[in-house]
C-alpha cells in the first residue's frame, strides 16, 4: 500500500511542478511566447476571426484543421503513386513502349536458349 501512496505523491508533485512552471512561463512571456501571441493575432486579423463568437471561431478552426489534415494525409498517401504514374507516362512518351523491349529481350533469350541446346 505504501508503494501506491508514494506513486500518487510523486505524480501529484510532478503535476504541481508542471502547473507552476506553466503559470510562471505565461506570467513572464518570453520572446517565443510573444512571437506566438503575435502570430495568433495576425491569424485572427487576417481571417477576420476577431469579430466572431467563440463557437463560430471553433467551427471555423475545426473545418480548417480537418481540411488541412485531410489534404496532408491525401498527399502523403496518394502523391507518391501519382508521381510514379506521371514518371512512367513521361518515360513512355520520351522513350516509347517499354513492353516492346521486354518482349524483344524475352524473344532473344528464347532464341539463344534454342541455339545453345542444339
Amino acid at each position: 500500500m505504501a508503494s501506491a501512496d508514494q506513486n500518487t505523491l510523486l505524480y501529484a508533485l510532478i503535476g504541481f511542478t508542471t502547473l507552476a512552471a506553466a503559470v510562471f512561463l505565461f506570467s513572464q512571456p518570453t520572446d517565443f511566447a510573444k512571437w506566438v501571441q503575435k502570430k495568433i493575432y495576425q491569424y485572427e486579423v487576417t481571417f477576420s476571426l476577431y469579430m466572431l463568437t467563440g463557437t463560430e471561431k471553433f467551427v471555423f478552426n475545426s473545418v480548417l484543421f480537418l481540411f488541412t489534415s485531410m489534404t496532408c494525409i491525401a498527399a502523403f498517401l496518394y502523391l507518391p503513386a501519382h508521381i510514379k504514374i506521371i514518371t512512367e507516362r513521361t518515360y513512355y512518351y520520351w522513350a516509347g513502349d517499354s513492353t516492346f523491349w521486354q518482349k524483344a529481350s524475352t524473344f532473344a533469350q528464347e532464341a539463344y536458349n534454342r541455339i545453345g541446346n542444339h
